[in-house]
């Protein structure tokens, strides 16, 4: 905001907080006084009131103060806003994804037109956790879990948008062993497929007392083992 005096110099309008910090709401408070004289002031293109107490601005307009004596008025002292901001940030969350042992927020827009983006708190079950790349993930979570989540923005006259909600973490899928052909017939030779998994899982299979391996094709057996 600016302050630009007029002839009379004994006007001052006076303002809280400082007219360099955007704020929902400004106090200005008038002061100055000539004998036999009325201090007045007028919001934007208002009409002229007499002056008691101090004003509150929520929008950015000017604002006006002169003194008079009834026939004759002096010049008037200009009070300009332009950092009044009562409109919370724009925060809209994307579909939240999980795994069995994670939980990812993105976060699709963020923005505020006015005061602009100062801070934007990320929390999944009450921690706090990085942004990076407009989304925050938390690992290290338990399987078929509800967690709590909450995102909160502020913008630069410190009004807050707040976006929250409850997030479960995936369950194990159900594996399944399909024998071809059937297990019910003998064979010489039987081909197992393997299905069921679960975002951030690796499905594995061992033969017998082998090793676990990643299973990625079905695989052959050709004698009765597990």
């Amino acid at each position: 905001a600016s302050i630009q005096t007029g002839n009379f110099q004994s006007i001052v309008i006076s303002e809280s907080p400082a007219s360099n910090n955007w704020t929902p709401e400004r106090t200005l408070t008038i002061t100055g006084s000539s004998s036999g004289t009325t201090l007045q002031y007028k919001i934007g293109s208002g009409s002229w009131t007499n002056y008691t107490t101090p004003i509150k601005l929520t929008s950015n307009v000017s604002v006006y103060a002169r003194l008079t004596d009834g026939h004759n008025v002096t010049d008037s002292v200009t009070y300009a806003e332009d950092k009044v901001d009562t409109t919370g940030p724009e925060l809209v969350l994307g579909t939240l994804t999980s795994t069995t042992k994670s939980i990812t927020i993105p976060i699709e827009t963020n923005r505020d037109n006015e005061s602009n983006i100062v801070s934007t708190v990320c929390k999944i079950n009450n921690q706090v956790v990085p942004i990076s790349n407009n989304s925050c993930t938390l690992s290290g979570l338990t399987f078929h879990e509800t967690y709590p989540y909450e995102v909160v923005t502020t913008n630069g006259a410190g009004i807050t948008t707040t976006r929250s909600g409850n997030k479960e973490t995936d369950n194990f899928g159900t594996i399944r062993i399909t024998p071809s052909p059937a297990g019910d017939t003998y064979t010489l030779e039987r081909t197992l497929t393997l299905s069921g998994t679960s975002a951030g899982t690796t499905l594995q299979y061992k033969i017998g007392s082998g090793s676990w391996t990643n299973y990625t094709t079905p695989f052959k057996i050709n004698s009765n083992i597990n």
